[in-house]
Formats: structure tokens, C-alpha cells, sequence
């Protein structure tokens, strides 16, 4: 018998066991797929030759057999909106982040949200040829789910609540309570609330937070200054009339808001062009913010203030997620991308109304 300082190759262990060398390998990382005599024969050589079984080479065949294409896929749907295709692009430069240091392909495909599940399945998709997808969700949750049947997923975004499938999403009830706070240290009291389906889980989720922060500073919550258009998906051309119409709607109120807390950038900006057309002056008749500060958030007249949703970090963090659960881990269903406030031009103190 060889020494047993002397540390056995895989040949020589194959060899004196008087298997292959590839029996050796699955003896050494899957165990199971070896008949039991021949699993204790291998492991008797291994032991008795001192064979040191490198955990660092183990980990590395182990991501080499799970990462059989080489590649990632990002899943975006096809929506009309500038600030969807921002969201987009910062959330890539966060994925290929991560990829690069791998050596991994980006691929991104654009899939119609509106499509029946099996049309709207991407190539890759149909032909296997991913080893994981990242995916921004669609307002159809059963796409959503056929996606990612039996696939290593990370949904990036918003999703819905009862699926159990891991997801990296902004706080949403943190920024709106961010908002909401700042609001009220203005002293606004009347804070209108507009935005689109609760059914979407950011947009309930700031709503929720909405309704808290009232109820916490001891404030009635006043179902009349709640605004919702009931659609996943607004075109940026439809948005004028709607926020005309609620903007109207609060202003006809005998108590009408003092400030509104709008679910999106879009909504606020909207909301603050509308004001302008009925001669009101934002923020000294009424103050306004958004979420998300979007590209063209600074550039509104006034600036919105809004908060601020690092959708690079996004996109790192579900490519390292993703990454992991392919090489075996998992992850609880949800974490968490704090916002920031972003303070700007369209609030301002009430100090010369009623509090």
C-alpha cells in the first residue's frame, strides 16, 4: 500500500479500484449514481491513499456542469413607454455586471405581454438554450408562471404576490412612506392619492403605505381623495385625460387636497401640466410627487421630487441570485431594493391654508 503521505491521483485510484476514471469523478461528486460495492471499493482506495478531495475543484465542476450554455436570458415585455425601456437599460448594465465577471452571455428578448402563453414563449425558451432567465414581469400572470415552469427564474420588478418564485424588487411601502412623510412635514394633511390597478403589486403596495401613514398621524383616511384608473398597462398618450379628469374630480371636492401622491413620475408630471392648464401653481397651489424618478424627472417644470429606485442594483442582484440558484442555493421569494428621496422643486410648506 502507497504511503499514505503521499496524495493519490484520480488515475491511480481508478486504476488500483480497478474502475474508469470516470466512475472515480461521480464517485466524488455524485455518489448516487454509483452502485453501492463499487461506491465503498473507490471510497476504500480513496482513504487508504489519503486521496485529498479538492472542495474548491468540486465547486468549480459544479458550476461547469450546471452552466451548460453559457448563457443568461432577460425577458422583457414590449411595453410603449420610454421609462419602461430606461428601466430596461439600467437594469442590463447591472446584470452584465455581474455576467462579465463570469464570462456568461447576455440575452435579452422582447416577449408581447398581451400574447397567449405558448406564442409569446421566446426561442430560448422553446429550445432550452439558457441556463437561467431574469424576467420583468407581464401584467398576465400565467405567461409570468409558463416562463418560468421548471427553470432556474428571478423575476426583476414588480410581481404578484402569490407566486413563489424569487423576486428582487423595490420597497415600495418604504418610498411611498418616505413621501408621505415629507408631505407631512409640510404640513399637508388633505393628500390626494392617484395612480393606476391595485391588482399590480407596487402600485398596492403604495397605496397601502398611503393609507398607513395616515392612519398613523392620526389623519381620516378619505376614500374620496383616491384616485385609480383601473388598467395594468396606460399609454403616455392616454395619461393627459385621465389625470385631467381625477385632477378635476379632487378639485371639485368642497375640502380639495392641499397635495397628491402620485404611484408613478408619468402620473405626477402629467398631473403638474394639468394644474398648469387650470392656472393653479405647483407647488404654491398644490404640491406634487411621484415615484421612481424616472429620466425626465429633473426636467419637469418644476422638478419632481420623488424617490429614487437604483434599478442597476435590481438587475445586479437578481444576476447574482440567479447565478446561485443554478449552482443549487435558494432564496426566499422576495428581497428587497431600498429606495432614496429625492427632494426637488414641486412641494412646498402649506402656510396659508388651513392644516
Amino acid at each position: 500500500m502507497a504511503s499514505p503521505d503521499r496524495a493519490s491521483t484520480i488515475i491511480s485510484v481508478a486504476r488500483e479500484a480497478g474502475v474508469s476514471i470516470a466512475t472515480v469523478s461521480r464517485v466524488i461528486n455524485n455518489p448516487a449514481l454509483v452502485a453501492h460495492d463499487t461506491r465503498h471499493r473507490v471510497m476504500k482506495v480513496i482513504q487508504e491513499r489519503n486521496f485529498r478531495i479538492s472542495k474548491e475543484a468540486q465547486m468549480t465542476r459544479r458550476r461547469q456542469r450546471a452552466l451548460r450554455a453559457g448563457r443568461i436570458g432577460f425577458l422583457v415585455p414590449d411595453v410603449p413607454h420610454r421609462s419602461s425601456e430606461s428601466i430596461t437599460e439600467e437594469m442590463s448594465k447591472g446584470i452584465q455586471k455581474t455576467l462579465k465577471h463570469k464570462g456568461l452571455e447576455l440575452v435579452l428578448d422582447y416577449y408581447h405581454y398581451e400574447s397567449d402563453p405558448y406564442e409569446a414563449m421566446p426561442k430560448m425558451l422553446r429550445e432550452n438554450s439558457v441556463d437561467g432567465v431574469l424576467v420583468r414581469p407581464p401584467p398576465n400572470r400565467s405567461l409570468l408562471a409558463e416562463f418560468c415552469r421548471g427553470r432556474k427564474a428571478v423575476i426583476l420588478g414588480n410581481t404578484f404576490a402569490d407566486l413563489d418564485i424569487p423576486c428582487v424588487i423595490a420597497d415600495d411601502w418604504a418610498g411611498m412612506r418616505l413621501l408621505m412623510e415629507y408631505l407631512f412635514e409640510l404640513g399637508h394633511r388633505r393628500i390626494g392619492f392617484v395612480g393606476n390597478t391595485l391588482s399590480s403589486l407596487i402600485n398596492l403596495r403604495r397605496f397601502q403605505s398611503y393609507r398607513s401613514i395616515l392612519e398613523e398621524r392620526g389623519t381620516r383616511y378619505d376614500e374620496r381623495l383616491v384616485r385609480i384608473h383601473d388598467a395594468w398597462m396606460i399609454r403616455a398618450e392616454e395619461t393627459p385625460a385621465i389625470t385631467r379628469r381625477f385632477l378635476g374630480e379632487l378639485l371639485s371636492l368642497d375640502d380639495p387636497p392641499t397635495a397628491i401622491a402620485a404611484v408613478t413620475d408619468g402620473f405626477a408630471a402629467s398631473l403638474m401640466q394639468v394644474a398648469s392648464e387650470r392656472g393653479l401653481r405647483v407647488p404654491k397651489d398644490l404640491s406634487v410627487t411621484g415615484f421612481g424618478d424616472q429620466y425626465y424627472a429633473p426636467f419637469t417644470d418644476p422638478p419632481l421630487t420623488t424617490v429614487h429606485i437604483d434599478q442597476r442594483a435590481t438587475g445586479e442582484i437578481g444576476a447574482q441570485q440567479l447565478l446561485q440558484l443554478i449552482e443549487g442555493a435558494s432564496y426566499s421569494a422576495q428581497t428587497l431594493v431600498l429606495p432614496t428621496f429625492i427632494e426637488r422643486r414641486s412641494c412646498a410648506a402649506l402656510t396659508n391654508r388651513e392644516q
